[in-house]
């Protein structure tokens, strides 16, 4: 985790997300390749705690691309 800042119903998340692309993943073969993403993510709560909604803003296009999944 990067940074994190929240209030009663939300939680904002700033991450980063490394790995190696082994196995399939969003209909790509196996590259090898690395990547190394920054993410933000939103996760609303409601009135018991429970998580309702996991909102991920930026960061998944980042690993398409890293992976050769999309044009850059």
């Amino acid at each position: 985790m990067q940074d994190m800042v929240a209030d009663e119903r939300c939680v904002a998340v700033y991450w980063l997300c490394t790995g190696t692309h082994e196995h399939d993943f969003a209909g790509v073969v196996a590259t090898g390749r690395k990547f190394s993403a920054r993410v933000m993510n939103f996760y609303y709560f409601n009135d018991a705690g429970k998580i309702t909604n996991d909102v991920a803003a930026e960061g998944m296009i980042a690993i398409l691309r890293a992976i050769g999944a999309c044009d850059k």
